[in-house]
Parts: C-alpha cells; sequence; structure tokens
C-alpha cells in the first residue's frame, strides 16, 4: 500500500490527549456506522488502517489523527472489549474473533500495518465471490468484473498480490497476457515458468542460473528458418550431434596436400600421433630416414600402396578432425546467439557447485533479458525468440593440433 503524500505520520499528538478528546470512540462510532451501511470490511479490526486511508468521506486531518492513534495504540486493537463495543446490536459471538485482531502485531510501521489490513481486506472481498484457492485470486481479479470494484483498485490490488509467492506462483499464459495489458510489472517478483532456467535479483542487478546453454533449446525461432529443434538440442547438448556432421570426404583428394596444413598446426602445437604414423611406417619396412620427412613420408603413403591403412587413417583422421572442428563452430555460434539475445555476460559467469546435486551456470544478465525470456516462457511470443540463421552451406571450424591428434590417435590404433 502506498501511503499518500498528504498523509504526513508526525510524532506529534500525545496519545493521552488523543484519547481525551475522544479519538478512539470516534474510531469504533464510525466504524459501526459503516457496518450498519453494509460495508462489512469496516468489521475487522486489522483493516482499518486501510479503510481510513481510502475513505472519502474523511478529511485529511481527521486521516492522519486516527492513523497516528492506532499506529500507537494497537493494545486496543486486542481488547474483547472493543469487539463487544462493535459489534454490539449485530447478533455476532465475538469469542472467536480475537485472533483475527491479534494480527496487529506490535512493531509494524504504518506502511506495514496497512498492508496487513489491505491483505485481509483483498481477502474478505475475494472470499465473498469465489471459492478459488488464494494462488488463484490474480487471475480472478484480472478476468472478473465486478461492480463493487473499479478498475483502479482491482489494478492496485493485484500489484499488492503480484509481490507475493503464495499469490503469484499459478499464473498462466493468459494471465501474464493480462497484466501486460494492465501495465502490471511483474519483474522481479514473479519466477519464470521454467525447471531449468531462473533468475533472481539482488544487490540491484539481475542474475541467471541454468542447467547448460541446451537449456535455451525451445527459444530459437524454428517456424520460419532453416533450422530445426533438435539439431540445436543436439549441438547444444553433445548428445547425437555426429549425425548432422558426418561426411564422406574431405577436400584433399591426395594426402600430400595436408603438409602445408599440418606444418601450421605444429608451428601452434604438438602432434605425437605423429610419432606413432612413423613407427608404423618403419615397421612395415619404410625408411627411417623418410619417416623423419613430413613431405616424403606423406608422399610415399600416398603413392605405394602397401600403405594403404595407413593412408586411409590419415584421410579419416583428417575427416573426422573437421567434423569435430564444425560441431565446436556451431556450439560457438548458437551460445552467442542465445548471449547476444538476452544480454547474457559471459565474461562474468561461473558453474555452481551445490551439494544437492543441483550445479547450474551463473550470470549476469540485464532486465531487457529477462523481459526476453518472459516473453518466451511465459507469454509464448515468437517475437522474443532468437532469430539465428545458420550458414548458407555449412559451418567451418578451424582444426587444432589437439583435435587432429586425438583423431589421428584414434584411427592408427583401428589398424
Amino acid at each position: 500500500m502506498i501511503v499518500k503524500e498528504s498523509i504526513n505520520f508526525e510524532r506529534g499528538l500525545d496519545p493521552k490527549q488523543a484519547v481525551d478528546i475522544g479519538i478512539f470512540p470516534r474510531i469504533i462510532n464510525y466504524a459501526r456506522k459503516k457496518m450498519s451501511e453494509g460495508d462489512s470490511s469496516w468489521s475487522s479490526p486489522t483493516g482499518w488502517m486501510w479503510e481510513i486511508q481510502e475513505d472519502k468521506d474523511l478529511d485529511d486531518r481527521t486521516k492522519k489523527s486516527w492513523l497516528l492513534f492506532l499506529v500507537n495504540h494497537k493494545e486496543y486493537l486486542r481488547s474483547k472489549e472493543l469487539l463487544d463495543k462493535l459489534f454490539l446490536g449485530f447478533g455476532i459471538d465475538t469469542s472467536g474473533s480475537m485472533s483475527e485482531a491479534q494480527n496487529f502485531e506490535r512493531g509494524l510501521d504504518p506502511k506495514q500495518a496497512m498492508n496487513v489490513g489491505l491483505e485481509q481486506k483483498i481477502a474478505n472481498f475475494l472470499r465473498e465471490r469465489t471459492s478459488d484457492s488464494p494462488a488463484m485470486w490474480i487471475s480472478y481479479l484480472l478476468t472478473e468484473e465486478d461492480a463493487e470494484l473499479d478498475h483502479e483498485t482491482r489494478k492496485q490490488w493485484i500489484e499488492f498480490l503480484i509481490k507475493k509467492p503464495e499469490y503469484n506462483n499459478s499464473l498462466d499464459e493468459n494471465d501474464f497476457y493480462e497484466l501486460k495489458k494492465w501495465g502490471i510489472q511483474w519483474i522481479p517478483y514473479v519466477k519464470l515458468p521454467s525447471d531449468e532456467i531462473q533468475y533472481e535479483f539482488k544487490n540491484g542487478k539481475y542474475f541467471l542460473s541454468f542447467d547448460g546453454w541446451q537449456s535455451f533449446s525451445d527459444l530459437f525461432d524454428t517456424d520460419t528458418r532453416n533450422l530445426s529443434k533438435d539439431f540445436v538440442e543436439a549441438v547444444l547438448s553433445g548428445e547425437n550431434v555426429e549425425e548432422y556432421f558426418e561426411y564422406d570426404s574431405v577436400n584433399f583428394g591426395d594426402i600430400t596436400e595436408m603438409t602445408w596444413f599440418l606444418k601450421r598446426l605444429l608451428a601452434k602445437g604438438k602432434i605425437p600421433a605423429l610419432d606413432d604414423l612413423k613407427e608404423k611406417f618403419i615397421e612395415r619396412g619404410g625408411d627411417p630416414e623418410t619417416a623423419n620427412n613430413l613431405e616424403e613420408l606423406f608422399d610415399e603413403i600416398e603413392s605405394n600402396d602397401e600403405y594403404e591403412d595407413l593412408h586411409d587413417a590419415i584421410r579419416f583422421a583428417w575427416t573426422d578432425s573437421q567434423e569435430m572442428a564444425d560441431q565446436d563452430e556451431a556450439f560457438k555460434d548458437l551460445k552467442n546467439a542465445i548471449k547476444n539475445h538476452f544480454d547474457i555476460n559471459d565474461e562474468e559467469i561461473k558453474w555452481v557447485e551445490k551439494p544437492n546435486n543441483y550445479s547450474h551456470f551463473y550470470a549476469p544478465i540485464s532486465l531487457n533479458g529477462i523481459e526476453k525470456l518472459f516473453g518466451c516462457l511465459a507469454l509464448y511470443d515468437s517475437d522474443y525468440k532468437i532469430k539465428y540463421y545458420p550458414p548458407q552451406y555449412s559451418y567451418n571450424g578451424d582444426i587444432s593440433a589437439e583435435i587432429f591428434n586425438d583423431s589421428l590417435l584414434n584411427r592408427l590404433d583401428e589398424i
């Protein structure tokens, strides 16, 4: 509840003086008058702070003195004598009403006290009109018209309820659509409708937690593009990705053409598998001096059918390496598309180990990124999805010395 600026809680009025001039009896009499007029919201003392604040018949001076009195004298609201006076002539048993009055706990500041009253007022109002659980009250207020409730009050109530998990944890697509239409902000109070992606608002910043990059597979727009969900999921998860990168051959019909590329790789890293290749070449009767010269070695293997198995091992190792390099390139490309679209700060991303086995990535994200995630996961609006265009022909990843080394070792082990 937002306290109007015109009502200032100035600490200048002596409580005893307030009693002397009859503030409390006036509040009781006013509440009884409202109840006799059919306004049941005044029947709960826990709601008086709200009722006084919103009452259009009370002037600001009266509101200020009454509210200040109630803030300083909550003990009066625990009194059964108060309830007896309040309900005198209404035929209501007050013996069971004390628990409700006792909700006015000591220590609440005026705004907290008003919120307690507002929550009770909303509860009283809605329980008379719907059997829905409290988790469905926001949906009810968004969709059900009520002659006793104007639009502004409905919006104010929703903005109050949306901040509490017990009321906002069952919102569906229609609810989010209505909230957006009404201009009601639900971030950062409502969780994302996802088991794999969540966020939190901490120290003035938003942070995203997610199981892995494959958690975003469904958030790519695949309806009008040459892109399949299965492909995206396979690349980001690393599972069954090989079927999308199976090449029958490579650009080299002659393995001697590879030596230039291998020398470039050797300049950046070691390839121990070439030593294994030399050993197998020598075992088959090859010249040790030829084995120590990369160009002569590949030329001999290419031209001599006795080394056909070594020839095939080299060719297929290069093909395997290109497939792996392209897979890595596709992964990086898709990951960058995710980071750029949702404005995820990859420089500060970290892997968080949790004792309950829920380990996850954790990274800063912008408010705009959170809004896009809600657009995808809550509103199911394709406009918020990632617009990604794969390469026209194929990915062209760079083969590293490490990748070629592993591929060649695997192929030589099969001989």
